[in-house]
């Protein structure tokens, strides 16, 4: 698992491939972004189909960094969720009655994504929060 807080890392992995330096994990055979910020090495120790998803259960090996830890702050998608949903909230009193449900079903799915990658954050309390003044 490759950690980074350098957004263009993460275009690079998606679009440009072939800009990716890899090295080799220690202790597990697998890639390891050279340009990534930290590394966590996980061995799958087990799958569980849970039906339309798999489940992956699984065991650090082992773990490296090219900064301190204390200053690795890895990127999630809540907080920049959680500015989208302020955005979308920000519209809602100048909107016409077609375009606030839009945006209330839009802030709603926002929440079920912020409780999906980042249950228990300070960004899923700061999207429900904002849901209960829908």
């Amino acid at each position: 698992m490759n950690l980074s807080s350098d957004v263009s890392l993460f275009y690079d992995s998606a679009c440009r491939k072939e800009s990716l330096v890899y090295g080799r994990a220690d202790n597990i055979d697998a890639p390891v972004i050279a340009q990534a910020d930290a590394c966590l090495e996980i061995s799958v120790e087990e799958s569980i189909d849970i039906g339309d998803k798999m489940r992956f259960i699984g065991k650090v090996a082992g773990h490296s960094a090219r900064k301190e830890y204390a200053d690795i702050k890895p990127i999630n998608r809540a907080e920049a969720l959680v500015i989208e949903a302020l955005i979308t909230f920000s519209k809602i009193p100048s909107a016409q009655a077609k375009e606030k449900d839009v945006l209330v079903k839009e802030i709603r799915r926002i929440c079920r994504v912020v409780s999906r990658v980042a249950p228990g954050s300070d960004a899923e309390g700061l999207v429900n929060a904002l849901s209960l003044r829908l």
